[in-house]
């Protein structure tokens, strides 16, 4: 997915979230104007970007937790002084986990 399209979907689902919001508020004008894409200067979406990155770190995080557990490599001799298994005792799933 290109990082152009891949930034107009996150800037359309910031908008969805805040015209759900403030739709379900009662300010159906404002939400009509977010839905349009006219009103990327208000609040709300600025906010909902704002927890997508949020977000999107934190998943990036995880992952590589995941990756890195899921490799055989990283597991491989961990009864050994020297297996990574052994030094990280699980400090990069808390690392992704706190962060």
């Amino acid at each position: 997915m290109a990082v152009e399209s891949l930034k107009d979907e996150t800037l359309a689902e910031a908008r969805l979230a805040a015209g759900r919001l403030l739709s379900d508020r009662g300010y159906a004008r404002e939400a009509e104007i977010i839905l349009r894409g006219e009103g990327d200067d208000f609040a709300e979406v600025r906010i909902a970007l704002a927890l997508q990155r949020q977000w999107a770190a934190r998943d990036r995080r995880l992952a590589t937790a995941l990756r890195t557990y899921a490799d055989a490599d990283f597991w491989a001799g961990a009864g050994a002084a020297d297996s990574p298994a052994l030094a990280d005792q699980g400090a990069l799933a808390r690392s992704a986990l706190t962060a």
